[in-house]
């Protein structure tokens, strides 16, 4: 995934608050979790459901399932929701709605 500018990194904060709620496509499944982007404007190509951060995420959000690489797919689209985000990294911290 491509790494952000501060100034990108500003207007995402601003477009893209904590709570946001969007459809998106998986862009990429990893052992660690699943990148995807906002279908929509596409603006969201780094956002990050990561497996090791499921305790940050809302009441109704899905915890991951341990075969997650099995079930959500590249190309899949899927509901998620912002919930943090990763000042050193860059990218924003996503968990997931459901499909």
């Amino acid at each position: 995934m491509r790494e952000i500018s501060e100034v990108e990194c500003l207007a995402i904060k601003k477009n893209y608050p904590i709570g946001y709620k969007f459809l998106g496509k998986v862009i990429s499944v990893r052992p660690f979790g699943i990148f995807v982007r906002e279908n929509q404007t596409q603006a969201i190509d780094w956002g990050l459901i990561d497996i090791g951060h499921y305790y940050l995420c809302p009441a109704g959000c899905k915890a991951l399932p341990l075969n997650f690489s099995q079930c959500l797919f590249k190309g899949a689209d899927i509901y998620c929701i912002v919930v943090y985000y990763r000042e050193l990294n860059r990218q924003i911290g996503l968990c997931w709605l459901g499909n």
